[in-house]
């Protein structure tokens, strides 16, 4: 059994990677200029912009890593209802019922 997915007729790895990379130059400016536009006109706060960019900028110079949490961001802030913002005091909740009865994980 392989130990990683190294691609198949459909899908080869490196073609996914290079797409990747090309897109996440293009995707940060983008989300940079949407949420500047969004905060001059009023639709965004500056504070939303400021963690917007923040992950931007993260995703963009973060390496894999920083793709990862970024997306991961991404994913949260536009799919929850309410957002990111939303989100955030449930797992900061959770996570500090978790710790007071010893268990790391909600």
């Amino acid at each position: 059994m392989p130990d990683a997915f190294h691609g198949n007729q459909y899908v080869s790895v490196c073609k996914v990677g290079a797409w990747a990379k090309a897109a996440g130059p293009w995707a940060a400016g983008a989300g940079f200029a949407w949420d500047t536009y969004g905060m001059f006109t009023g639709n965004e706060s500056p504070a939303k912009w400021g963690v917007n960019s923040g992950f931007g900028t993260l995703g963009f110079w973060g390496g894999p890593g920083g793709a990862l949490a970024a997306g991961g961001y991404f994913i949260i802030d536009s799919t929850y209802p309410g957002g990111a913002a939303a989100y955030a005091p449930v797992m900061g909740n959770a996570a500090s019922a978790g710790m007071k009865n010893g268990t790391w994980l909600p």
